[in-house]
Formats: structure tokens, sequence, C-alpha cells
């Protein structure tokens, strides 16, 4: 299993398997909050152990949930399901925050 793989595994861990969003509100046109989200986010932070990897993981699985709640809420749908995420949009995530400044040797643990 390849680093992406393995920490899409690890991190699916962190988060309950489904988030109520009944809570959810829209902000403005784009925005979108709900305090359950943030709480299962919160939690899964904790469940890290504030390793580098693991965090930047939880972090993208908080912004793929996010859409997919503003998404859902939207749609009158007030759950959103761990298990639905798409690992190739993880990828795609992980790659992309990772060309920022600071995460050079994570990124080429993570080409190797």
């Amino acid at each position: 299993m390849n680093k992406k793989d393995q920490l899409f595994e690890q991190t699916l861990r962190f988060w309950p398997r489904h988030i109520d969003i009944s809570d959810g509100k829209f902000i403005d046109e784009t925005g979108f909050e709900s305090g359950n989200l943030t709480k299962a986010w919160g939690l899964a932070e904790q469940k890290s152990k504030r390793e580098d990897w693991q965090e930047l993981s939880v972090w993208i699985f908080y912004k793929m949930l996010h859409k997919k709640a503003m998404e859902s809420f939207s749609l009158g749908h007030f759950e959103v399901h761990v298990a639905d995420l798409n690992r190739i949009i993880f990828s795609d995530l992980l790659l992309e925050n990772l060309q920022h400044n600071g995460y050079e040797d994570m990124l080429r643990e993570l080409i190797r």
C-alpha cells in the first residue's frame, strides 16, 4: 500500500462514520458552517496525535467533508458519510497542500 492510501485509511479511523449536519447554516453565498462538523474535526485532530502527516490528512478530510456538507445541506440532506470520500480527490489535495513552502521534505517523502 502506498503512502497516500495508508494516510487515507489511517485518517478514516479518526472520523465518525457519519456526521449530522442538521445544525448547519449558510453564512453567505459561499460559506457554510456546522457545529457538529467542526466538533468532529476537533476530535479527529485530537486522535491524530499532532503528527505532521496525520494533521495534514485530517485537514484535507475536513475540507472534503465541508464541501460535501455544503452540497448535501443545499439538497436537503442533513448527514455526511466519511466512507463517501474519494481517494483520488484526497490524493490530489494532499499533493496540492504539499506544494506550499515548508512542506518540501514531506513532498519528497511522498513521491519517493
